[in-house]
């Protein structure tokens, strides 16, 4: 991934989206602390609401599913996917009402956040365009590694890493992910070396932007949701929701009162 690393603006932008901001988690299915999308979720929503930053932004979470309602979508500036990628059964983006709508929110310019397992798509799919969406997937559920490890802001200037230092922390990471061929919209956001099981320099977090203007940010942790209790994390995440959803990133990074 040497040759990712272009800075945020090298595409024409549309202009900023005033519309709202879409919370989607799904079923818990490990022990307690783990893959808690019920509780994290609503969590992600308190740190919106308590930011300068997003005061005035209509936030919709919907934290054990995807919504029932098909126009849920409609209007959203960006969308944060939080769930288990295959674990489901059926997988809930293996769902072609689903697929349709996110290519109409994406159409239309939305944001896309994708956090730990939601960028997993199952083996060998071909129907869920997260490549085209969000700049990269991860096929399967061959890798992973939890380890503490040092993860560094890997392009500085990009405005989602506004805030953020080298920090060091616990989680579940993938190491292997299948990224966009036009290399030059992906941004490496975060990079860390992976020494239990993957022994070299990683990309887990990215920003990607879409040819027509769309953004999308994705990163591979947060198997815990203790991880949004680290500050540099829960700054990256916010940071990341007001670059996709192409709001001002304050020069410090979103700070929650």
């Amino acid at each position: 991934m040497a040759c990712l690393g272009l800075a945020a603006g090298a595409i024409a932008q549309q202009k900023p989206v005033s519309g709202k901001i879409v919370l989607i988690g799904g079923k818990k299915s490990h022990p307690p602390g783990e893959h808690d999308y019920p509780n994290a979720i609503p969590k992600i929503q308190s740190f919106l609401k308590g930011s300068a930053t997003f005061k005035g932004v209509e936030v919709t979470e919907y934290p054990t599913a995807w919504p029932s309602d098909p126009a849920a979508l409609d209007g959203a500036s960006t969308i944060v996917l939080y769930f288990d990628g295959v674990n489901e059964d059926p997988p809930p983006m293996q769902n072609p009402a689903r697929i349709a709508q996110l290519k109409k929110a994406m159409a239309a310019g939305a944001g896309l956040v994708c956090l730990h397992q939601a960028s997993t798509v199952p083996t060998g799919d071909t129907t869920i365009p997260f490549v085209e969406f969000l700049g990269a997937k991860r096929n399967g559920m061959f890798d992973r590694t939890t380890e503490g490890v040092t993860l560094k802001p890997a392009t500085p200037s990009h405005p989602i890493s506004r805030g953020i230092i080298p920090f060091t922390y616990e989680d579940e990471f993938y190491p292997t992910l299948i990224f966009n061929s036009d290399a030059k919209h992906i941004v490496p956001i975060l990079r860390a070396n992976l020494p239990k099981e993957a022994p070299k320099d990683h990309v887990l977090a990215w920003a990607f932007e879409r040819p027509n203007g769309g953004r999308a940010f994705g990163f591979t942790g947060l198997h815990y949701i203790a991880a949004l209790d680290q500050p540099q994390i829960r700054k990256m995440i916010l940071n990341a929701i007001c670059w996709t959803s192409r709001r001002t990133v304050p020069p410090g990074g979103v700070v929650v009162e």
